[in-house]
């Protein structure tokens, strides 16, 4: 599943190496966010140097509920990981991540875009 900059949910499925679908939806090489998920096993990766990118707009926003620490640029993909391995989300996860996603977690204006955005917490 990937919440791209507009704000918009698009679930994918790929049956190729894992990196390789990752990098090319973040569009670089990628990193994990350290954010806090309400369903276990669920990890989020964004472009891991999109913040030097000019061509990407801010998708996210991070913080502890109370101040906003930091942000990020570009697609975010949800995955689920089995030991070390990453696999595709359920359908279960798909359903829980959309409601959390647009119910569950607060979203903040961006004075950058004009756009509400979700404050994951970590």
């Amino acid at each position: 599943m990937i919440l791209d900059e507009k704000g918009k949910f698009n679930v994918v499925e790929y049956d190729t190496d894992s990196y390789s679908f990752l990098s090319k939806s973040v569009d670089g090489y990628i990193e994990r966010l350290p954010i806090t998920m309400p369903i276990n096993g669920i990890d989020a990766w964004a472009n891991e140097e999109a913040k030097f990118r000019e061509d990407l707009k801010p998708s996210a926003f991070l913080g502890d509920g109370k101040h906003i620490y930091d942000f990020v640029k570009g697609n975010i993909v949800f995955t689920r990981h089995r030991g070390a391995n990453t696999v595709s989300l359920t359908d279960k996860d798909i359903e829980m991540l959309s409601d959390y996603l647009n119910v569950g977690v607060e979203h903040v204006l961006s004075t950058d875009t004009g756009k509400w955005l979700p404050l994951f917490l970590y």
